[in-house]
């Protein structure tokens, strides 16, 4: 009899053992379960960041190229500008002089008293 509870007691150990083994094996398993569907959401999440952020460059990039060339049209307008503004100064400075010749040709030019 001692030998059949001696038996039995190394069977339950055994038994007790394995039980404890399946519960380890089936509280890993979810918890790994678990850590890929955390993994999962953080994935989604991270690439709906990632398109928000590509967004945001694509269209810093259209802005900037916006007042690339904004700034462009605005240096040759300038500089357009600047060189109608020596045209006019020229062309007033030649009929200011033709008026001139034309008036002391017809003695139109008088001093004023």
């Amino acid at each position: 009899m001692a030998e059949f509870y001696k038996l039995f007691s190394v069977k339950i150990h055994k038994l007790m053992m394995m039980l404890f083994l399946f519960a380890l094996f089936l509280i890993f398993s979810i918890v790994i379960f678990l850590l890929c569907q955390q993994f999962g959401r953080e994935q989604k999440l991270f690439e709906q960041k990632m398109e928000m952020l590509q967004q945001v460059i694509v269209e810093s990039n259209r802005k900037s190229t916006l007042q690339s060339n904004k700034m462009q049209l605005t240096e040759d307008l300038e500089k357009t500008l600047q060189a109608n503004r020596v045209k006019i100064s020229d062309a007033i400075f030649n009929l200011n002089y033709d008026l001139f010749e034309l008036l002391s040709q017809h003695n139109l030019l008088k001093p004023r008293k």
